[in-house]
């Protein structure tokens, strides 16, 4: 079947470019070679263990053990492993992906998480590094944002293992499957949003009346009100 983009074809097949023609392929298996994400089935990445290598291997979410190393596929990526906030996290079995660009167990905590701040030098943490000073989308405010270790993505990386699991057969067809197993789904959506906009929850919470009534004027504010 000839298609423009993987969204033409059917669930576990992708859009390939063959000889100059793009037609529909089916997607790598979890082991199979892949030369980039979009070849792998839904459940997984395609994983460089060296630069040089002409292709990867599909590899499954949550599979990776600590030390495991994946500077070389965020490197051929274009990912700045000092941000690395990404799905490539989601390959380790801790969910997290330490400075040097290995899987790990995050112990990086905030101290004053939710104080006002102006930079990440404001921030205080558990290790020797600064935390995340971060706006809300209204910019009213800056705020020491939750880091790794701390409860709201530690929640937010539960959520989503314990939805993987339970979604896994699904998911080989699509990365994200919101009509598998709803009510995990909206737990895991609702988990993340509150970790991920941290700061716009606090500029709701700490805002008188008339101003929250504004605030809910914001997509993403009003469906965590809602659903969450």
């Amino acid at each position: 079947m000839k298609c423009r983009c993987t969204s033409d074809c059917a669930a576990g097949h992708f859009c390939s470019n063959v000889d100059g023609i793009k037609q529909c392929m089916r997607a790598s298996e979890v082991g199979g070679r892949c030369r980039d994400d979009e070849v792998c089935v839904g459940n997984a990445l395609c994983h460089f263990e060296r630069v040089s290598d002409l292709s990867g291997k599909c590899v499954e979410f949550l599979s990776l053990k600590s030390r495991t190393d994946l500077k070389i596929i965020l490197k051929i990526k274009g990912i700045d492993v000092s941000s690395v906030a990404d799905i490539e996290n989601l390959l380790c079995e801790s969910g997290y992906v330490d400075m040097s660009g290995r899987c790990a167990v995050p112990t990086r905590k905030a101290i004053n998480k939710g104080g006002l701040c102006h930079s990440d030098n404001d921030c205080s943490t558990t290790t020797t590094e600064p935390g995340n000073c971060v706006a809300s989308l209204t910019e009213s405010a800056k705020y020491c944002a939750p880091l790794e270790a701390d409860d709201e993505w530690q929640d937010a990386f539960k959520a989503f293992a314990e939805y993987y699991r339970a979604a896994k057969k699904e998911l080989r067809y699509s990365k994200w499957h919101p009509h598998a197993h709803e009510e995990l789904y909206r737990r895991m959506k609702c988990a993340v949003y509150k970790a991920f906009y941290y700061a716009l929850r606090l500029d709701y919470e700490r805002s008188d009346e008339m101003t929250k009534k504004r605030l809910r004027s914001i997509p993403v504010l009003e469906w965590m009100l809602t659903e969450c």
